[in-house]
């Protein structure tokens, strides 16, 4: 069972570097717990700052601040069953002033995976 996305890679360059150490507790054998910390850099501060989609949320000449975030993630997940698990994540981010007016954001979402 995969965790849930956060950042993908594959999604192709992005002028990220993220730091983000990450505990995982299993105080029961079905049951896993995910917590995380992460500081959310540029790159390159001669490049901007996009979304995971590839939109620029800052042009490059709008700061020259490379530190832009911090964001904390907690998600858990629960097997009903060796073929069902359920589970569930919360994001928040935090933005650095230096690139307000943008917002910090939350979210949380609860899935339901079944494995065939």
């Amino acid at each position: 069972f995969p965790k849930p996305l956060t950042y993908n890679g594959d999604l192709g360059p992005h002028n990220l570097t993220i730091i983000q150490p990450q505990l995982t507790l299993q105080p029961i054998a079905k049951l896993t717990l995910d917590l995380s910390v992460a500081g959310l850099w540029r790159t390159s501060i001669h490049d901007g700052v996009y979304s995971l989609g590839g939109q620029v949320l800052r042009r490059a000449d709008e700061t020259d601040s490379r530190f832009f975030g911090k964001r904390a993630t907690a998600a858990g997940r629960y097997a009903l069953n060796p073929f069902t698990t359920l589970g569930f994540y919360t994001i928040y981010g935090d933005v650095s002033e230096k690139f307000k007016p943008g917002r910090d954001l939350f979210y949380a979402a609860a899935y339901l995976t079944f494995r065939l």
